[in-house]
C-alpha cells in the first residue's frame, strides 16, 4: 500500500511496510492517539510532506524488517498473537532479564558510582514490574480469550466466557499499561541522564545502554501492533460477530 497524504501516521505505519523507521528517524510518533492526517502534521511542524512521502515510498527493509510488518493486517488473530508472543514478549523478557543482572553486578561494586546506580535501578524496577505485569496478564487472560472468539466466531469453538463482560473492559486496561509503559521508559532513560554514570565509563553501563536502546525499539513496533492492529481489530471482531449470537442465545 501507498503512503497518502490524508492517512495518520497510525494508518501509515500500519499499513505502509518500511515507514515506521522513516516516522521515527522525523521524530514522529506514530503510537501516538491523534488521529490527523499526514498533511496536517507535516504543515503544522513545517516538514516538506513530498519528501517525506518518496523517503517512505523508497524505504529499503532488511528481512527482519519485512518479517516485522509485513502482511499484519492479513493475518489472523491468532497469527498476530503468535508474533506478539515469539518476536516481542520473548526478546522483552530476555532483555529485562539481562538488565536486572547488570544491576546487580554494578551494586556489588566497590565503586564510587554505585549509589547512582541505584537511584537508575529504582526507575528500572518500576519500568520492568509493569512491562511483566502486563505482559503476563496478556499471555495468560487477554491472549487466549481473543484466540477463542476467534475460534468460536470460525464454529471451531464455544462462545468463550471470562470474568469481564466484553473484551473491551482489558484492552482498556492494556492500553493505559501501554502508556504508562512509555512513561516509566521515558523516566529511566532520564534518571540515567541525569546520573554521574556516564563518567564512569564502565563495562556495566556501556551492555545497559546497549541493551535499552533494542529494547526500547522494540517495544515501540509491540505496543503498536496490539494498539492499533490486534485489539481493534478484536474489539470489532467479538462485537460484531459474537456478542449477537451472545444475545440471541440468552433470548
Amino acid at each position: 500500500m501507498k503512503a497518502e497524504p490524508g492517512m495518520s501516521l497510525q494508518e501509515i505505519a500500519a499499513e505502509v511496510p518500511g515507514a515506521i523507521r522513516v516516522l521515527e528517524s522525523y521524530g514522529l510518533d506514530y503510537c501516538q492517539s491523534d488521529r490527523h492526517p499526514l498533511i496536517t502534521i507535516c504543515a503544522e511542524r513545517g516538514l516538506g510532506i513530498e519528501s517525506l512521502l518518496m523517503q517512505i515510498g523508497t524505504a529499503e527493509l532488511t528481512a527482519d524488517q519485512i518479517r516485522a510488518y509485513e502482511g499484519w493486517s492479513d493475518k489472523s488473530l491468532s497469527d498476530l498473537i503468535s508474533i506478539i508472543r515469539i518476536r516481542h514478549h520473548s526478546f522483552t523478557w530476555r532483555q529485562l532479564a539481562h538488565m536486572a543482572e547488570l544491576f546487580e553486578e554494578a551494586a556489588a561494586t566497590k565503586s564510587r558510582y554505585r549509589h547512582d546506580w541505584k537511584r537508575v535501578q529504582r526507575a528500572f524496577n518500576a519500568f520492568r514490574l509493569k512491562l511483566e505485569q502486563h505482559m503476563n496478564f496478556e499471555e495468560q487472560v487477554v491472549f487466549p480469550y481473543i484466540e477463542a472468539i476467534e475460534a468460536a466466531a470460525r464454529g471451531g469453538g464455544p462462545y468463550p466466557t471470562a470474568f469481564f463482560p466484553t473484551i473491551q473492559r482489558p484492552v482498556r486496561m492494556m492500553l493505559l499499561d501501554h502508556e504508562a509503559a512509555d512513561e516509566l521508559l521515558r523516566r529511566l532513560r532520564e534518571a540515567l541522564a541525569n546520573s554521574s554514570l556516564e563518567r564512569s565509563r564502565s563495562r556495566s553501563l556501556r551492555e545497559f545502554s546497549a541493551v535499552m536502546e533494542p529494547l526500547k525499539n522494540d517495544l515501540s513496533t509491540h505496543i503498536f501492533l496490539e494498539t492499533y492492529v490486534l485489539f481493534p481489530r478484536a474489539v470489532n471482531l467479538e462485537s460484531l460477530t459474537l456478542e449477537p449470537l451472545r444475545l440471541a442465545r440468552e433470548d
